[in-house]
């Protein structure tokens, strides 16, 4: 099992934003035991729709796991709003418009589009997801984090471009033994 250490004080005290604006430190995230931490690109990315739909799929097991399921974008409250409303999106989701949380929880700021990702993106469409509008930085790329409610990271994956995808059943197995 890896074990990444205590979240840093500076990762703890960020600021995010709930979808009604208000401001919320980072550690406030995580939950009594462990918590699956989702970082989506922005919120019009057709990869951020097929990761958010991957993540229901499996949320009765987590939730059965004791695992608490947030997500963290980057938008503005207004495209967060927006966002939920349109996909009917009903798990906690926060956003971090300024990408800080994102940078000082280790998730990559580059371009990240390449013929995987148009490989991706042809998967998503033909499984019935769509491209939205920009909403967000879309440099911006995703992840995830697994941490335990004592705030350590058992688990960190930084995607590397646009379309990098989560085995949630690999995510599970690896909550259930942090």
């Amino acid at each position: 099992m890896s074990d990444f250490g205590k979240m840093s004080a500076e990762l703890s005290a960020c600021t995010v934003h709930t979808l009604d604006g208000a401001d919320v430190e980072f550690a406030s995230l995580l939950g009594e035991k462990s918590t699956l931490i989702l970082f989506v690109r922005h919120f019009g990315c057709i990869f951020c729709r097929t990761r958010l739909a991957g993540l229901q799929q499996y949320q009765s097991e987590l939730e059965a796991s004791d695992i608490k399921a947030v997500v963290v974008g980057n938008g503005t409250v207004p495209m967060a709003r927006a966002f939920v409303e349109e996909i009917g999106w009903e798990l906690p989701l926060f956003t971090d418009p300024t990408g800080e949380a994102h940078k000082l929880a280790g998730m990559q700021r580059r371009f990240g589009l390449g013929p995987r990702a148009v490989l991706q993106a042809v998967r998503a469409y033909t499984s019935g997801q769509r491209q939205g509008q920009t909403a967000g930085d879309v440099w911006q790329q995703g992840g995830w984090l697994l941490v335990d409610a004592q705030g350590t990271i058992k688990h960190r994956h930084a995607d590397t471009g646009a379309g990098d995808s989560i085995d949630f059943s690999q995510v599970l197995r690896r909550a259930r033994t942090a």
